[in-house]
């Protein structure tokens, strides 16, 4: 129990006890316990003998003695009992304060139990807050790593937004390509419809040359007839007339087409197999590059040349352009080898090279030299034939008008069991006259090839560094990469 309580209490006793005791009573018997009052001197007991007055008179004395100490018992109650008053005064102040003390005790109780009650709730809402805290927590972590998923897949999307407009722009140029491809196909259609008529009329006028020359003929036979008898006078115009008929054969020999097999095994008995070398240095230690190829020999009036495509040789126009340290080619006829000086880019295309060939060298391989094509488009059909022989066969070409100088090919796959097949990089081009139309520079194109005009020479032999190859490469490829798409 609390010690101000108890001190409290303890007084409160103490108080009671005092008020409740009945001091009136306490003077009745104290005063019969007391003697009787003695005689005063003044009258004097007969009947008490003098030596007892002695007694009496001490009697007296203590009798007054008693009188005034209990007058003085009185005035001391009186005083003890007006302290009691106070004191109860002071008693019932103390217990109002006791009661007042009681009911804040007892609000100051409720109080505290209240707030005990607000604490606890507030232990129970803080340990709410920190369960939902680490709720929070992890529903963050989670929401991060959402958000971090969100990312990649808002990185993603973004990456196939941009695929997708990419490719919308491609195929929006598409569109134009092919609306640039169809219009050069109704202009090609067009053409060829142009093309189809004067086939059709120079048809109809071969046929007319044709019987006009039957005609002619059995007139020459009749003639020579004659001029057999006549020989003596008319030597002359026999040898005018023989003359004549020399050229009209070559007139309808050349307006003959010569077969794809003539015109293949001719080239079977007259190609030359050529070999390429090159070596340079690099830093990652010797590079050795070796190229095969075959092609025929070409002239083109005084001048004979051997022609290939770039990329059957050691030369090439794609990727990084190299300076080579040596280069080496030989042509190889009848297990002779006869030395390459090197190679010249043709005007008419970058990937186009020839390698020139001196006219005792070509007699001594024995093999026929092939002229260029005099009139391209007298024949709609062409044959391909592969640098190594392995497939040839026919092929329709057409006429380009935004790709002056170059025939498209029509590109179809057919058994090689036919000779037909699809038109690549490198196959020679022959007119059906047995001519040399061009070379193909793609899978689509042939370039027509009508002169040798070069723009550029590469020089071959042991050292070649300082010739610096790459900058003939590099002016080649500048020159290939101006040229129209399709041609590239």
């Amino acid at each position: 129990m609390n010690k101000t309580l108890l001190l409290i209490l303890c007084d409160f006793l103490l108080l009671n006890l005092l008020a409740l005791t009945r001091w009136e009573k306490v003077d009745e018997q104290l005063v019969s316990d007391m003697p009787p009052p003695l005689a005063s001197p003044e009258q004097p007991r007969p009947d008490v003998p003098v030596g007892d007055e002695d007694l009496l008179a001490v009697m007296q004395v203590s009798l007054e003695q008693e009188q005034k100490e209990k007058s003085e018992i009185g005035e001391e109650l009186e005083i003890v009992h007006e302290e009691l008053v106070q004191k109860n005064e002071v008693i019932a102040e103390r217990e109002r304060l006791v009661a007042q003390r009681e009911a804040q005790l007892a609000l100051l109780e409720s109080e505290l139990t209240e707030k005990t009650e607000e604490v606890e709730l507030m232990s129970s809402r803080e340990r709410q807050a920190r369960s939902g805290a680490e709720v929070l927590e992890k529903k963050l972590a989670m929401t991060s790593e959402e958000m971090e998923m969100m990312r990649a897949q808002s990185r993603k999307l973004q990456e196939e937004l941009a695929r997708e407009k990419e490719m919308k722009e491609q195929l929006l140029k598409n569109v134009d390509v092919l609306k640039n491809e169809k219009d050069a196909a109704l202009n090609e259609v067009q053409t060829l419809n142009t093309q189809v008529n004067i086939v059709q009329a120079e048809r109809a006028l071969l046929k007319e040359n044709v019987e006009e020359l039957k005609g002619e003929v059995a007139i020459v036979r009749e003639e020579k007839l004659k001029l057999q008898e006549q020989t003596g006078k008319l030597a002359e115009g026999v040898s005018d007339l023989v003359d004549q008929s020399a050229g009209l054969r070559e007139d309808i020999l050349s307006n003959v087409p010569v077969n794809a097999n003539t015109l293949f095994n001719s080239f079977q008995e007259n190609r030359i197999q050529v070999e390429f070398k090159g070596f340079r240095s690099t830093f990652l230690g010797p590079v050795t590059r070796e190229k095969s190829t075959k092609t025929v020999l070409v002239q083109k009036d005084d001048k004979i040349y051997a022609i290939f495509h770039v990329e059957d040789s050691v030369l090439s126009l794609r990727g990084i352009a190299v300076d080579w340290g040596s280069l080496q080619g030989f042509f190889m006829r009848t297990d002779e080898m006869f030395s390459i000086e090197g190679l010249q880019f043709l005007d008419l295309d970058p990937r186009i090279v020839v390698a020139e060939v001196k006219e005792g060298t070509a007699a001594f391989m024995g093999v026929d030299v092939y002229s260029l094509v005099n009139e391209p488009f007298k024949f709609e059909e062409a044959v391909l034939v592969d640098g190594d022989g392995n497939y040839y066969g026919e092929t329709v070409f057409k006429l380009d008008a935004e790709t002056p100088g170059y025939v498209k090919m029509e590109s179809k796959i057919f058994s090689r069991i036919f000779g037909e097949f699809s038109p690549s990089r490198g196959d020679l081009v022959f007119s059906k006259a047995g001519e040399l139309l061009g070379i193909m520079v793609n899978n689509s194109y042939c370039v027509m090839i009508d002169s040798f005009l070069t723009v550029e020479e590469v020089k071959f032999g042991e050292e070649i560094v300082t010739q610096e190859t790459s900058k003939a490469l590099n002016m080649m490829k500048s020159r290939l990469n101006r040229l129209p798409p399709q041609l590239q």
